[in-house]
């Protein structure tokens, strides 16, 4: 069976909230977060659909190494003859530090705010403006509302706020490669010639700044 989110129905609805369980192969696979809303571009401006997020996003990107399913709500609103989709989501992503070099799970969260134009013309909407500036807030020839670019980029973005495995985290040897999270190793420090000293504060001082984390509100 097909998922349902290819359905624009109120049969649709309630199986795109609860979400395909089938593991048929080419079931759901090339299917997450793709949406049909071709009812709602027939509806008046202000029409809306809500929907669950619970999609396993292994293979969306090789930068992203997710260790649980994205889980979180959308909302989609017709907005003229265009589709506002709002929404956050969360998921446990594996992720390596850049101090260590050591592998770490973290639970990052993005919130959606986009804007998708049809490509094709329905009775009660405007006929689209033009080819779309960002192909990735299409609504294909199907009605198909695909949010996982969105999501994909969203995502690469948040963890960049995610650096490092901890705050105090020590770092490798820069000599050895020994992990000083773990112990101790018996490199010497070599002492820094003066005549290098204030380009050296100037490093450590550039390095402190690039690793404070952005705050968020």
């Amino acid at each position: 069976m097909f998922s349902a989110r290819y359905f624009d129905t109120p049969v649709a609805i309630v199986y795109n909230e609860i979400g395909c369980r089938s593991r048929q192969p080419f079931c759901c696979e090339w299917k997450i977060m793709k949406f049909n809303v071709a009812q709602l571009l027939l509806g008046p401006t202000g029409s809306t659909r809500q929907f669950e997020l619970d999609d396993d996003i292994s293979g969306l990107d090789p930068e992203i190494v997710p260790r649980s399913p994205l889980e979180g709500q959308v909302k989609f609103t017709r907005v003229g003859g265009n589709v506002l989709a709002e929404g956050h989501a969360e998921v446990d992503l594996e992720l390596i530090c850049a101090r260590c070099l050591t592998p770490f799970v973290r639970r990052v969260s993005i919130d959606i705010l986009e804007e998708f134009e049809p490509t094709v013309v329905l009775p009660a909407n405007r006929s689209p403006s033009g080819p779309p500036e960002d192909p990735a807030l299409v609504i294909d020839g199907r009605n198909m509302l695909d949010l996982s670019e969105v999501v994909r980029q969203d995502l690469l973005l948040a963890m960049e706020d995610y650096t490092h495995c901890s705050e105090d985290c020590a770092g490798i040897c820069p000599k050895c490669g020994q992990n000083l999270n773990e112990k101790r190793c018996e490199c010497v420090e070599e002492p820094i010639d003066s005549r290098w000293a204030a380009l050296a504060a100037l490093r450590d001082d550039s390095a402190k700044k690039s690793e404070t984390p952005t705050s968020k509100e």
